[in-house]
């Protein structure tokens, strides 16, 4: 027993034995590989997020340095303009730019500033010294950025020449006398102007979600949109319901809207041109509290946006004319009718009646043999065919979308009597909607003219939209898809 009960102790000490070597080799291994994640980083004790504070200065261009600096007067002056210096500060999350002017940050650009200093490897140490930095062009340095942290913790990353051979750069930090060379990358990514760091939204100020009114104008045309239980109404030329989606794709130009340079000082001809050029229209946007004005003015090969009360000017893409430059035509809705397809039970073509049984339409003569549940109630073999065509009308109109709405019907000229005549009556007996439709002649030709029995406007609509006049398959002539219907269908 006593020999079983050493075996016993034994086993259990190498068990511990076998325990510890475990957990030694997990922590070595742990160990390990946080060395390797660390191996090389030149700051260890300052985190991106930690960051409050930055001064940036850089020299030159993302691929000078070399290994001396440059002796020609031409060459160094070319240099010096080059160079950049920047203050910014953040607040509440966001960045801003405090010097050389006061304007909102571009987050991204200076998290990804921080994000390539912070966590950048060097691959060798080359020499130690203070003495030894202006050998290496650390002194004075190419890039120089001061980072500050909320509790006072300080830093400073330099970037000096590229090595003399491979793609190398010597750097240091204001922690260490020594200088390292690592990937010259660090050149490239630490090389910001002044317009890369700034927030390059025209409209910074604005909220979509909290915009009550929008104003467009274009020439003498004016739209004006103005929100209302959460939905957009069109109020100006006419009242109407806005078109959700071109409403929304306005809103979202708006608050994407970028500029392609910012001029915070511009010259006599520049402000001659916004004093004197060609308006091409103005934006006014309401928020409770704030209102912000926007001109778009147009110059020989440039677009240029300015805000009321601001020196600024903005270069900005020109396919501003389209995208936020819009119409009353543009943003009003163009749906055309309101009811539901499954809600119409008769429907009359120029003069000829149908009707629905279940789910297909019939002739109305024909509609008669058939019971209430749509059960044929005829000889057998005697069955007739549906009038398919007229499902294919109601759905064609109840989604149907204006390319045009005239208000005033008298300026089109058009010819006293319609040339089709269609009247949907719903089942629940609520009012009928009688549409009177045109031919468009010229270059309307492929168009029709559509006006509702509850309303003066035309709409102008595609000529595929009443395709279900007819129940023909083959194609029609080019040009009489609808003067050339089926015998059942009167003309």
């Amino acid at each position: 027993m006593i020999h079983k009960g050493k075996q016993i102790l034994i086993l259990g000490a190498g068990l511990i034995a076998l325990g510890a070597l475990a957990t030694w080799d997990e922590w070595q291994t742990e160990k390990d590989e946080k060395l390797k994640e660390t191996k090389g980083l030149l700051v260890t004790e300052i985190k991106p997020d930690d960051v409050t504070t930055i001064n940036y200065y850089a020299r030159g261009d993302s691929d000078a340095g070399g290994d001396k600096a440059p002796q020609d007067s031409k060459e160094k002056q070319k240099t010096e303009a080059k160079t950049v210096s920047v203050s910014l500060a953040k607040k509440d999350g966001r960045w801003s730019i405090t010097s050389p002017v006061t304007a909102t940050a571009d987050n991204q650009a200076v998290s990804d500033l921080l994000k390539n200093i912070l966590e950048y490897k060097s691959e060798n140490e080359v020499a130690n010294g203070r003495d030894k930095w202006p050998t290496f062009g650390i002194e004075p340095p190419r890039r120089k950025i001061d980072l500050e942290t909320a509790s006072g913790k300080k830093l400073t990353f330099l970037v000096g020449n590229n090595t003399p051979v491979g793609f190398n750069a010597y750097v240091a930090t204001s922690s260490s006398d020594k200088v390292f060379s690592g990937s010259q990358y660090i050149a490239t990514a630490t090389f910001k102007s002044l317009f890369e760091l700034r927030d390059k939204k025209v409209l910074a100020s604005f909220s979509a979600p909290e915009a009550t009114s929008v104003l467009v104008q274009t020439g003498r045309e004016i739209a004006k949109l103005e929100k209302s239980n959460n939905a957009w109404e069109l109020v100006s030329p006419n009242k109407t319901k806005a078109d959700a989606v071109a409403v929304n794709n306005l809103l979202d130009d708006l608050t994407a809207l970028k500029a392609l340079e910012i001029i915070d000082q511009p010259d006599a001809s520049l402000k001659n041109l916004l004093g004197a050029g060609k308006t091409l229209g103005q934006v006014v946007l309401q928020m409770p509290g704030t209102k912000i004005t926007m001109r778009v003015i147009e110059g020989k090969t440039d677009t240029y946006a300015v805000l009321d009360g601001q020196i600024t000017v903005y270069k900005v893409n020109q396919d501003i004319k389209t995208k936020i430059l819009k119409t009353a035509k543009d943003l009003r809705d163009k749906k055309i009718f309101s009811f539901q397809s499954t809600e119409i039970a008769n429907v009359t073509v120029d003069g000829q009646a149908f009707k629905k049984v279940a789910n297909d339409w019939y002739s109305d003569a024909d509609a008669g043999k058939f019971s209430a549940d749509g059960k044929f109630t005829g000889k057998a073999g005697e069955q007739p065919n549906p009038a398919s065509h007229i499902r294919g009308l109601v759905v064609d109109l109840e989604y149907a979308r204006a390319e045009d709405i005239v208000e005033d019907p008298n300026k089109l000229k058009l010819p006293k009597a319609p040339k089709h005549q269609v009247v949907l009556s719903p089942a629940s007996g609520t009012s009928k909607i009688a549409v009177d439709a045109w031919l468009g002649t010229g270059s309307d030709s492929e168009a029709i003219w559509l006006k509702t029995s509850d309303s003066a406007r035309v709409y102008k609509v595609k000529k595929s939209v009443l395709a279900g006049l007819t129940p023909q398959a083959a194609k029609p002539p080019v040009g009489d898809e609808i003067t050339n219907p089926a015998p059942e269908v009167s003309n």
